[in-house]
């Protein structure tokens, strides 16, 4: 009994090694695929919404089309011209009226 309990362990082990050995952001994104594919098939086997074929294509093109569109305009609004933006509209809005930058880092906490 204890020699099957230990082979089961060792393979496991051996079956595992990689999972173990990935990093945490290698873990965590290997969750979130695993999280995901677990909702696709879940999905696939009991819609919410019985879709005819044109629908569902017409679904995953909007769908797909969004995506595209999104990681575009976030790849042309990068950090260093958001910061411009912020800084051409730094003394219009709420916190405009407080001098001290600290207490404005604190008040937008």
């Amino acid at each position: 009994m204890l020699n099957e309990l230990k082979s089961s362990i060792t393979l496991l082990e051996y079956y595992l090694s990689w999972l173990i050995k990935l990093s945490s952001g290698s873990l965590g994104s290997y969750i979130l695929i695993m999280f995901f594919l677990l909702l696709v098939v879940l999905e696939l086997n009991s819609p919410r919404e019985k879709l005819s074929i044109t629908q569902a294509q017409s679904s995953y093109q909007a769908n797909i089309k969004l995506f595209v569109f999104n990681n575009i305009v976030i790849s042309l609004l990068s950090i260093p011209s958001l910061l411009l933006l912020a800084s051409h509209y730094a003394d219009k809005g709420l916190l405009s009226t407080i001098s001290n930058p600290i207490e404005k880092a604190f008040i937008s906490f």
